[in-house]
């Protein structure tokens, strides 16, 4: 135990050391080292005075997937236009285009424009009658989900729509019973 001592104080000395050459250069440690590199240009002096943590800029691209998409590019067109061809020929084109029945091709023909909308569309938020933001609470017991309803039972979400629609109607039917009479 005690050969552990001297070295666990020499240890000690040399971390207080270089913890105050830290503090002494603001707490850079890159002042610790010397360049890497020679530095003829002066840049990597120059960028580390101005304090540049280096690496890529914000919002730089990186170079190997931006040469990939530009290769695959000049190969071809983007997969969103080669869906929007499909899409465009309508659910009889496809199902002549395909050689399948006019269900089978509308069926397809509707996840492509599934698969489109994203693109043309933002997703919509649902909202409750007064236009704010509907709130929504899933409840998972026994791998089951569904909605937490007025007293607090849970309601699959389809009941709660139909709640939500009733409710709507019933303030229809009184509304335009007030305006008959």
């Amino acid at each position: 135990m005690s050969g552990d001592d001297p070295l666990k104080a020499t240890l000690k000395g040399a971390s207080m050391e270089i913890a105050a050459a830290a503090a002494a250069g603001g707490g850079d440690q890159a002042e610790l080292f010397d360049l890497p590199c020679s530095d003829p240009t002066g840049e990597i002096k120059a960028a580390r005075d101005n304090g540049s943590k280096g690496g890529r800029p914000k919002g730089a691209q990186n170079l190997a997937t931006r040469e990939l998409r530009e290769y695959l590019l000049k190969r071809g067109i983007l997969p969103q236009q080669a869906l929007m061809q499909w899409f465009l020929l309508g659910p009889e084109g496809l199902a002549k285009a395909l050689t399948c029945s006019k269900a089978e091709a509308f069926d397809r023909w509707a996840r492509l424009a599934e698969g489109l909308g994203k693109y043309f569309m933002a997703p919509m938020t649902p909202v409750d009658a007064e236009g704010k933001p509907a709130p929504s609470f899933a409840v998972f017991i026994g791998g089951r989900t569904g909605v937490v309803g007025p007293a607090g039972e849970t309601l699959p979400p389809w009941a709660y729509l139909d709640q939500q629609n009733q409710e709507l109607t019933t303030i229809d039917a009184e509304a335009s019973k007030d305006g008959e009479g």
